[in-house]
């Protein structure tokens, strides 16, 4: 229950930065960083995924078999570099973004994967089912968001769907 609510308050703040991006960068920033909130959004998720690492480890440190920390970071590390040297020519910053982010999910999957052989871990189905929900909400309302912009009923929206988000994150 504790790593389900932790990923989810990560994932709402990662939610609240990225919908917030285009104002931030209208504010704090030159024009020329307008282009760069994708990277921010999918750095920002990224995170979200590099945080579950603590968890979804917790079985191979718990079984002490630590060997599979370098033998997955190398394989992530490999990844991300094919994949930066495919995606950052064709689409820059964004591209790199996307393989943090992709990498990042491959490493946290392997690690839940070979925790759950060593040191099993039980959730429950119906947390689980919201869990996902709510990820996939953060997600993709983010996404979605992100483009809005700074009108004042773009800002009501955002505001609008990270309250409907924090009701989810409450009733979780």
């Amino acid at each position: 229950d504790s790593f389900l609510a932790f990923t989810l308050v990560i994932a709402m703040l990662a939610a609240a930065i990225s919908v917030f991006s285009y104002e931030f960068q209208k504010l704090f920033f030159a024009d020329k960083y307008k282009e760069s909130l994708l990277a921010i959004l999918l750095l920002c998720f990224a995170a979200v995924v590099q945080s579950t690492t603590s968890f979804t480890a917790i079985g191979i440190s718990l079984s002490r078999k630590t060997r599979y920390f370098a033998a997955f970071t190398w394989l992530a590390a490999g990844i991300s570099l094919f994949g930066n040297s495919i995606l950052i020519p064709q689409w820059g910053v964004d591209g790199a973004a996307l393989m943090s982010l992709c990498s990042t999910c491959v490493l946290t999957i392997l690690y839940f994967w070979i925790s759950q052989k060593q040191y099993r871990l039980h959730f429950m189905k119906n947390d689980v089912i919201l869990f996902i929900v709510l990820m996939v909400y953060l997600l993709v309302g983010s996404s979605l968001l992100v483009w809005i912009g700074a009108s004042a009923f773009g800002i009501y929206i955002k505001v609008g769907y990270l309250t409907l988000a924090l009701v989810g994150l409450i009733l979780f």
